[in-house]
């Protein structure tokens, strides 16, 4: 590591710690030549990741590429701060964490949808569609049921866990469909819009 003020390439480690929620190490260094003290910071070193995309070719994972696909996901939507970079963060360090140096793409999209899907469902659902490429309105149709499901599911654990009973739910066997949501008297006609 060369010293910020001479240039030097020799320093030693005077204290090293974890940073950023244990993301990076931080380094408080001396260089040996003019003795001035400063920090550096170490991460995991991403392109040593593989991504096996669809096709099969191999290349390294970039996580500004993830990035850049999930803030065209999100664009103008309300999304808390941080959220995205933590999403990004929390990938790189599971991948880090995985015994492979290979990851398919698709099991990193699924990952995301899932992270997406606890955030926020509009959200979730603009990345869906385009990165599982909907051509027509039912694949959403299709994708909003998978949503409610999942939503039903968590609810009737939430209320288990706190002892009330999850009576009067729309029961697993007749789970709600997109056609439920369009019909009846609560849809949206279009009377009394300007």
């Amino acid at each position: 590591m060369r010293c910020p003020t001479c240039q030097q390439s020799e320093s030693k480690v005077i204290d090293s710690r974890p940073a950023n929620e244990n993301r990076q190490v931080r380094r408080r260094r001396e260089c040996l030549e003019c003795h001035q003290r400063f920090t550096t910071y170490e991460t995991l070193e991403a392109s040593q990741l593989k991504v096996i995309k669809k096709d099969g070719r191999r290349e390294d994972f970039q996580a500004e590429k993830v990035q850049r696909g999930l803030t065209r996901a999100i664009a103008k939507s309300p999304m808390p701060p941080g959220a995205l970079q933590d999403i990004v963060d929390n990938l790189v360090q599971h991948m880090g964490q995985s015994m492979t140096r290979e990851i398919a793409s698709q099991v990193i999209g699924e990952w995301l949808l899932e992270r997406l899907k606890t955030l926020d469902p509009i959200i979730y659902l603009r990345f869906a569609s385009v990165y599982r490429g909907f051509r027509d309105p039912r694949d959403i149709l299709l994708e909003l049921e998978v949503l409610f499901e999942s939503k039903e599911r968590q609810l009737k654990s939430e209320l288990e866990a706190t002892g009330f009973s999850s009576k009067g739910l729309v029961s697993a066997e007749e789970p709600l469909s997109g056609e439920d949501l369009f019909s009846g008297e609560d849809s949206f006609s279009g009377e009394g819009t300007a």
